[in-house]
């Protein structure tokens, strides 16, 4: 195998290994926006704080509790998945002198923190903060994929995908603390 091939193998399994999330997702995220919406007359964000109705935010910090719940015991679930997915797609594939178990734990460990993360901005969907939201992906947007073509112009090849996905979720920590504050 050449160096190219084998690294457009390893980005191949990589991507089939991200298409798994659509499986995790099972249409709960529209349900999720559907049911924060729900609530949404009662409440408003002022100064990235809910303001309203005591038991309408009530009703939602127990919601959002559950499903922050499921979403941690679904993260987690992926996590695994991704590990035995990937150790068996990569068990007879060597890539120069990469480490390619190191770089699927980096990959599974960053891509599951981030969809642990995916309701907050549910939530915020739901309760009509879209402007924020969509700002925010487009900053991410550009702002994680920075750092992925610095990092390829070093020639840290595969490693680069672990640096878009580490930068996403920087970026998510960032926002989501920003609200939680």
């Amino acid at each position: 195998l050449s160096s190219s091939s084998a690294a457009s193998d390893v980005y191949k399994r990589q991507n089939s290994m991200f298409a798994i999330n659509i499986f995790f997702d099972f249409g709960i995220s529209i349900v999720l926006i559907h049911f924060v919406s729900s609530y949404r007359a009662n409440l408003k964000i002022s100064n990235y704080k809910l303001e309203g109705s005591s038991e309408s935010i009530n009703l939602l910090n127990l919601f959002g509790r559950f499903i922050f719940k499921w979403y941690l015991i679904a993260s987690l679930f992926l996590f695994v998945l991704f590990l035995i997915y990937g150790l068996f797609l990569f068990k007879d594939q060597s890539y120069s002198n990469v480490n390619l178990n190191l770089l699927l734990l980096l990959i599974a460990t960053t891509f599951s923190l981030n969809f642990l993360f995916s309701p907050f901005f549910l939530f915020l969907e739901g309760l009509n903060n879209l402007k924020s939201v969509y700002i925010f992906r487009i900053i991410q947007s550009t702002f994680s994929y920075l750092p992925f073509y610095i990092s390829l112009i070093f020639d840290l090849k595969l490693f680069s995908l672990f640096v878009l996905q580490f930068s996403s979720l920087i970026l998510v920590l960032i926002y989501v603390f920003k609200y939680r504050s």
